[in-house]
């Protein structure tokens, strides 16, 4: 409905939230369809010789606002601690017994951690720290969002495939024409950031980043750029004048299937330096099902709704 009276007006990006995709190309956001609240690791085998302490790698699972951390023996579950193989790997993520987690190995050999009892349609998963980056959790990045506020634009722009016309013009002079409708193919969005987050830009370009040095290093011309999902929420208001604190409600915009490259990491002029990045987003397809999902979706929520998610919580 557009009528003045009754229609809702959307702001800018408030808050945006940045995850790779599983390992196995499945999405961890929420859609709809989505059966399990699931995350898969690689296929291993898995190289855990650097880790900090083998009888004691650190792992944290987060389901929507509840974090819990534990440490995984790796040690005790492998016979090759430089080459831990699936199947060791949940047997150790097992006994480490995170509440409401069930490991298993599932058909085509990845690990997969199951909430048990979750809602798919809803509900987040995160797995992060050590164990997890070294077990390809999330493509190695790990399965966690980044979020950030410091967003200046965040649009996301549908691509179309134009339509297609054919022809013919008899011996007359008379045309014979059809014109076959073009089609959504896609998306593609632009984030200008205004603050410079390393980690933000090793996920987006390849690149690495060491939160103990500070060093940031670009990524070759081999590199992998992972896959990701993005989530963009802005607030709703009603008509005429409102204060900041009136909104009636928020959009949720879902990105499932998106790939990134860095633009820009400023222009060098005497100001504040900001950092730009494009994404070309495609069609969702399930890679266990092989169902395919249109590229996003948005969601309204009402001001009830977004304060019971915690948003920025998750």
């Amino acid at each position: 409905m557009s009528l003045r009276n009754d229609a809702d007006f959307v702001t800018g990006v408030k808050t945006s939230k940045i995850i790779p995709k599983n390992t196995d190309g499945s999405t961890a956001l929420p859609y709809p369809g989505k059966t399990e609240v699931v995350a898969f690791s690689g296929l291993g085998p898995f190289d855990f010789s650097g880790a900090s302490a083998m009888t004691a790698v650190p792992m944290t699972i987060k389901n929507n606002t509840v974090t819990e951390t534990k440490t995984v023996d790796v040690d005790a579950a492998s016979a090759s601690i430089s080459a831990v193989t699936v199947t060791e790997l949940i047997a150790a993520i097992t006994t480490a017994a995170f509440t409401g987690v069930t490991a298993s190995v599932d058909a085509r050999g990845y690990g997969e951690l199951l909430i048990s009892g979750g809602d798919a349609e809803t509900d987040y998963m995160q797995v992060y720290g050590e164990c997890a980056t070294i077990s390809e959790f999330g493509y190695g990045y790990g399965l966690q969002f980044i979020q950030l506020d410091t967003q200046k634009s965040f649009p996301m722009i549908p691509t179309n495939v134009d339509d297609e016309t054919i022809e013919t013009v008899d011996s007359n002079g008379k045309k014979t024409k059809v014109i076959t409708p073009g089609y959504r193919d896609g998306l593609t969005a632009t984030l200008v950031d205004s603050a410079v987050d390393n980690e933000l830009r090793a996920l987006l370009t390849g690149g690495s980043w060491n939160p103990t040095t500070k060093e940031f290093v670009a990524p070759l011309d081999d590199a992998v750029r992972p896959l990701l999902s993005i989530e963009t929420l802005s607030l709703k208001y009603l008509k005429a004048t409102n204060q900041k604190g009136d909104y009636i409600g928020a959009k949720l915009t879902r990105a499932f299937n998106m790939s990134s490259k860095e633009d820009s990491s400023g222009t060098g002029d005497n100001n504040f330096q900001d950092m730009s990045y494009s994404f070309t987003g495609t069609p969702y397809t399930n890679p266990e099902t092989s169902v395919r999902y249109g590229d996003s979706m948005t969601r309204d929520y009402t001001v009830a709704q977004y304060n019971a998610l915690n948003y920025g919580d998750i």
